[in-house]
């Protein structure tokens, strides 16, 4: 684990050199490959990808390479990177912690819209149901996640 996070770490140190002093694709191939990394890696500057390579499997062992298309779920990732983007918002004085979320999405499908908060939300204490504790088939996210708006969603 270590040493995927040491990968990691160099990786980004290359990606943010790359952008200053051009990019270095073969040093970048081979630190991907002498850590063993396995996923995709994706540079971009502006709104210009510069490096786009996938690495390694998909399940070690298993022959299948990853793929610049594939899809990946991201699970619990999502939460770091939500509360980084909500705190830049609160950063830019767009969103208030402690507006009810009704302020900002006025048809969230909850009873409780007027009284629950980003806050809530962000430190999971909102009372929504766990994704987790819905029904899922074998290889599928649980229910939770259906978009057909099927799902009972007031809180617990």
């Amino acid at each position: 684990m270590i040493r995927i996070l040491v990968a990691l770490l160099g990786l980004l140190g290359l990606a943010t050199s790359a952008l200053s002093q051009g990019l270095n694709t073969d040093r970048i191939d081979g630190l991907a490959e002498m850590s063993g990394f396995n996923g995709v890696i994706l540079i971009s500057q502006g709104d210009t990808v510069i490096y786009a390579r996938a690495h390694g499997e998909v399940r070690p062992g298993s022959g299948e390479p990853h793929r610049l298309d594939g899809r990946w779920r991201w699970a619990s990732i999502t939460k770091q990177i939500t509360a980084t983007l909500a705190m830049r918002e609160v950063a830019a004085g767009r969103l208030n912690l402690d507006a009810p979320i009704a302020d900002y999405w006025p048809d969230f499908p909850n009873p409780d819209r007027d009284r629950l908060t980003a806050r809530h939300l962000l430190q999971h204490m909102s009372g929504l149901p766990d994704p987790e504790a819905t029904q899922s088939q074998p290889g599928q996210p649980p229910e939770f996640y259906a978009i057909d708006g099927s799902l009972d969603v007031s809180p617990q």
